[in-house]
C-alpha cells in the first residue's frame, strides 16, 4: 500500500543513497495515494537532491493545489524559495505555513526558515529571537541550534558563537551525526575550510 511504498522511500533515500530507487518508490506512492503529504514531500526532496528544481517546483505546486492547507508542503516552498535567495517571498511563505499549524516539528520548522530569512534580510534581533523560540519549543532542535550560533557568530558575538558550536558537537557522544549543523556554524565565522572538512566527514558517515 502507499504507506509501505513511503517507508521504502525513507530507506532507499536515507539509508542507501539510492536516490533512483527513492523516486520510483515515492512515485508510486503518490500514485496509490494523492494526498498523501509525506510522500509528496519525499518525492519532492528526491528532486531536489538530484538537482532537477524545475521538476521539484513544478510537483511542489501540484502538491499544493492537492493540499492547500499542508503545513509541510508550504515549508518546502519556502526552503526553496531561500536557497533560491527569494528572501522576502521565503518569509512571507514560512509565516503562511504557520499559520496553518501548531504541531511540531512542522511549526518550530516555519519559525526557524523566518529566522533564516530575517537573518538574510539584516534583522539579526528578531531572528535570534525566532531561533529562540524555536529551541524552547524543541530543545536541540537540528537546524535552530546551528542556525542561531551561525548567526551569532555572523554578527560578533564569537564567544556565544563558539560556545554554541561546542555544544553541538557534543551531541555526537549521544551517537547525532550532525558534521552539516558544524559546518553550517563554521560558514557564519568565516571558516569556509572548516566547512569544507564537516562537510567531508558528513559525506563519509552517511
Amino acid at each position: 500500500d502507499a504507506e509501505a511504498w513511503t517507508v521504502l522511500t525513507s530507506i532507499s533515500f536515507f539509508r542507501e543513497w539510492d536516490l533512483k530507487g527513492a523516486e520510483r518508490a515515492s512515485r508510486r506512492a503518490v500514485q496509490l495515494q494523492p494526498r498523501n503529504v509525506k510522500a509528496r514531500q519525499r518525492y519532492i526532496d528526491i528532486l531536489r537532491a538530484q538537482g532537477r528544481r524545475d521538476e521539484a517546483r513544478a510537483e511542489l505546486d501540484r502538491s499544493i493545489v492537492v493540499q492547500p492547507t499542508a503545513a509541510a508542503l508550504r515549508v518546502r516552498r519556502a526552503t526553496m524559495l531561500f536557497e533560491d535567495e527569494e528572501y522576502e517571498r521565503a518569509f512571507a511563505e514560512a509565516r503562511a505555513a504557520a499559520s496553518l499549524t501548531n504541531v511540531i516539528p512542522v511549526y518550530p520548522a516555519t519559525l526557524r526558515l523566518q529566522g533564516a530569512c530575517l537573518e538574510q534580510l539584516g534583522n539579526a534581533r528578531e531572528a535570534e529571537k525566532l531561533f529562540r523560540l524555536v529551541l524552547q519549543l524543541q530543545p536541540h532542535d537540528p537546524w535552530a541550534e546551528p542556525g542561531l550560533a551561525h548567526l551569532l557568530a555572523r554578527i560578533g558575538r564569537t564567544a556565544e558563537a563558539q560556545s554554541m558550536l561546542e555544544h553541538v558537537r557534543s551531541h555526537r557522544d549521544h551517537g547525532r551525526l550532525n558534521r552539516v549543523a558544524e559546518a553550517v556554524v563554521q560558514t557564519g565565522f568565516g571558516r569556509p575550510e572548516a566547512a569544507l572538512i564537516a562537510l567531508k566527514q558528513a559525506s563519509t558517515e552517511r
